[in-house]
Parts: C-alpha cells; sequence; structure tokens
C-alpha cells in the first residue's frame, strides 16, 4: 500500500497486553490503550498515543500531533475502521484543513 512514506497511514486504537499500577501501591489502574498511526509504505510506526482512558478523538488527535512532531507532516491520506472517534467532527475538520 501506498507509493512513498507517509502518502497513506493506518491509526487504529489497542489495548496493551500489560496492567498499570500506581506508584509505591498494589492498586490496579487496569490495562492502557495505545493508538498507532502506520505508515503503509514503510510498515513504520510514526505517531503514538498511550492513555488510560478509552479510545477517543483525543487519542487520534494525540498521535497525529506526534506524527507532526517526529516527522513534521500530515499524511496525504488516513485510513481507519471508521470507529466513532475517527468520524468526530473535530477529526475531520483538523485533517480536511490541512488536506489530508
Amino acid at each position: 500500500e501506498g507509493d512513498s512514506p507517509c502518502a497513506v497511514v493506518h491509526i487504529d486504537h489497542l489495548s496493551a497486553d500489560v496492567c498499570c499500577r500506581r506508584f509505591n501501591s498494589a492498586e490496579l489502574l487496569g490495562k492502557p490503550w495505545i493508538t498507532l498511526a502506520i505508515d503503509a509504505f514503510t510498515r513504520l510506526v510514526l505517531g503514538f498515543w498511550l492513555s488510560m482512558l478509552a479510545p477517543s478523538h483525543a487519542g487520534v488527535m494525540m498521535a497525529l500531533r506526534d506524527m507532526i512532531r517526529r516527522h513534521g507532516r500530515l499524511p496525504l491520506m488516513t485510513i481507519t475502521d471508521g470507529g466513532s472517534e475517527f468520524r468526530s467532527e473535530r477529526v475531520q475538520k483538523y485533517l480536511a484543513r490541512y488536506g489530508c
């Protein structure tokens, strides 16, 4: 997929296979969620976001922000699974503003 790096990026969420606990305590907080932006051409992770909160538009925006911080650009096309967090108005407007 994709004919050059940063042309097509897949973004999705997954639950990590680890449990987090409070510092100096036995209280478990649960499993963190990871939002990944993976380049379709190189299969490299271009941006990510780790959070204890459930997947949301904020996680998508933070993964895109991390991608810009690391690589200085947004992809030409973004592919998602069509979840409600990807269809949010904020994400759609942000990607449209930068021609993605």
